[in-house]
């Protein structure tokens, strides 16, 4: 997903804590919760290339995975 307008790492905490709380829904009157692994990466900051900026997000995805399967253990 591309947020544009973002300026601030800031924004992107915020908007990622947005799609996840977007995740939890009701169905048939019983709470549902997707769990989903967001990694970003901010323009100019982590690069200026698509694809540095593409490979950062993916590592901080990646990043986060291993943190909520370590919390689990």
């Amino acid at each position: 997903m591309i947020l544009p307008r973002v300026e601030h790492a800031e924004g992107v905490a915020a908007q990622m804590q947005r799609i996840a709380q977007s995740l939890r829904f009701e169905f048939e009157d019983r709470p549902i919760t997707l769990d989903a692994n967001i990694g970003c990466a901010v323009y100019p900051d982590d690069g200026e290339d698509l694809g540095v900026l593409l490979e950062k997000a993916d590592q901080a995805m990646y990043r986060m995975k291993r943190s909520k399967k370590a919390a689990r253990d």
